[in-house]
């Protein structure tokens, strides 16, 4: 069975959206989600890549792999993790890379979270 992936950021503009864009590209979407951790304050941006922004608080899906991109943002994802109720209490490996959020670094962390997505396989 394929790993499913999720990449949090905290406004699904930059970040996650270059990761989306990229594993979409090369094909490996099909059983992953990207989701935010909170509501963006400005307007979504990104309907070409995917229709909507998605709170990680509200899925309910079942994650293999988890990356973060900023540790603060780790630190909520493992929160809310922990709050959650245990239904299978299966492992969920959750890595964080520190990424400033502006398109450049975002599109150079893409390929970083990539070429790891590589190594879980």
């Amino acid at each position: 069975m394929p790993l499913r992936y999720a990449v949090v950021c905290s406004s699904n503009q930059n970040r996650s959206m270059e990761a989306h864009n990229l594993m979409n590209k090369r094909g490996l979407i099909k059983n992953q989600t990207f989701t935010r951790l909170i509501r963006p304050t400005i307007s979504y941006r990104n309907r070409r890549i995917k229709e909507k922004p998605e709170r990680f608080q509200d899925c309910r899906e079942r994650f293999d792999v988890i990356f973060t991109v900023e540790e603060r943002i780790f630190d909520q994802v493992m929160e809310d993790l922990e709050n959650r109720e245990k239904r299978t209490n299966e492992i969920v490996h959750v890595i964080n890379i520190d990424v400033i959020d502006n398109p450049e670094d975002a599109t150079v962390a893409a390929f970083m979270l990539f070429e790891r997505n590589g190594r879980f396989r």
